[in-house]
């Protein structure tokens, strides 16, 4: 494993930039913020388990590269965006956490849409993923916005694809 070279993005309002150690409090945050959670697969985490998380999406293997950026916003992080699950078919996941002060505020929106350029332009993707939970309808709004379309549904989850920058 090598150190993964996570570029910095930016939009009109934000910055995007690798996570780092000094991360790890808002990186807490939205691992145990319950409303955060409220629809993800994931339980609550401690702080050790926020570490290891960094670590592990912070370090590249050449079959499992993973790229996350901390959101921020005048200096100051508001939530994390990734692109990660990556297949040999030019694939990959999108998620995305926010603090819940931050909700409804387009911000994002401003990432994710930054990332997905970076995806499809600079990755060569074929494909972004998403998944969220049936009834988390801010999660589908905000990824029908992005022109992602959903695929498949399941009792606990729906799957999005997005298949290129200019759908």
């Amino acid at each position: 494993m090598k150190e993964e070279v996570v570029p910095i993005l930016e939009t009109e309002r934000l910055r995007l930039r690798p996570v780092n150690e000094r991360d790890l409090p808002v990186i807490y945050l939205l691992k145990s913020e319950e409303q955060v959670l409220k629809y993800q697969y994931v339980s609550s985490k401690t702080l050790d388990e926020c570490h290891e998380f960094m670590i592990r999406y912070r370090l590249i293997d050449l079959n499992e590269p993973s790229y996350l950026w901390a959101v921020e916003l005048a200096g100051t992080m508001i939530g994390s965006i990734c692109l990660w699950n990556f297949t040999e078919n030019y694939k990959a996941e999108l998620g995305v956490e926010i603090l819940p002060e931050y909700f409804r505020q387009g911000y994002m929106s401003e990432s994710a849409q930054v990332v997905l350029e970076y995806a499809f332009a600079v990755l060569g993707l074929s494909e972004v993923w998403a998944y969220t939970h049936p009834d988390n309808y801010p999660a589908r709004n905000f990824l029908g916005k992005l022109k992602f379309n959903e695929i498949s549904t399941s009792g606990s989850e729906i799957i999005l694809v997005r298949t290129s920058a200019s759908n």
